[in-house]
């Protein structure tokens, strides 16, 4: 009898250890809330800005309690007719060379996720992934730092530079050619992310 009681505290204790972790930590998706997307360059005449309207994006990461110690995959999207300056003429030039018609989206996708490192409710990475741009697509490498909040809300930022050559996009030119931009443009992102469970729960 006393046999038996031995072996069912160390069947119970056994269950603990191995349950206990697998509860704390916890794979978990998290969706884009809202974003800023900034596009910056340069030209002959003056720096110009432009920005994403409206962006659409995931990951999937594993929480333990506050700290979100990993992260497997992420997407990140918007329309190139979404992309807007506050020149009307700007807007339709930039939108014309990324050939928003015949390629009217543009897309993140993530290979792997290296150089993890997480601390504290933050956490820094480096993001290889493929990137989209009117039709094209190349690889690209994305340090990203972020934030977790303890209603496990997340804020990534991160700054890309590209050159627009680079994705067969001829930089867009304005005033009958005055106006010229550079090929090199930074783009610049800060994004919040919630976990889908709270919006789910926001919803019922």
């Amino acid at each position: 009898m006393k046999s038996k009681t031995i072996n069912l505290i160390f069947t119970a204790f056994l269950a603990w250890i191995l349950v206990v972790p697998a509860v704390a930590q916890q794979k978990k998706n998290w969706v884009l809330k809202n974003s800023s997307v900034e596009i910056k360059g340069t030209s002959n005449l003056h720096y110009w800005e432009m920005n994403a309207r409206e962006v659409s994006g995931w990951f999937t990461g594993t929480l333990d309690k506050a700290d979100l110690k990993s992260i497997n995959n992420a997407k990140l999207s918007f329309e190139a007719t979404d992309i807007v300056s506050e020149s009307s003429i700007m807007t339709k030039k930039a939108q014309e060379s990324l050939n928003a018609d015949k390629h009217p989206e543009i897309i993140f996708t993530s290979v792997s996720i290296e150089n993890y490192e997480p601390t504290q409710s933050a956490f820094k990475a480096t993001v290889k992934g493929k990137l989209n741009i009117a039709g094209k697509t190349r690889m690209i490498t994305v340090p990203v730092n972020g934030k977790i909040t303890g209603d496990e809300k997340v804020t990534i930022n991160a700054k890309y530079s590209l050159k627009m050559s680079d994705y067969n996009i001829d930089p867009p030119n304005a005033m009958l050619g005055t106006l010229k931009t550079g090929d090199r443009v930074m783009l610049n992102f800060t994004l919040h992310f919630i976990n889908d469970q709270a919006i789910s729960s926001a919803k019922k």
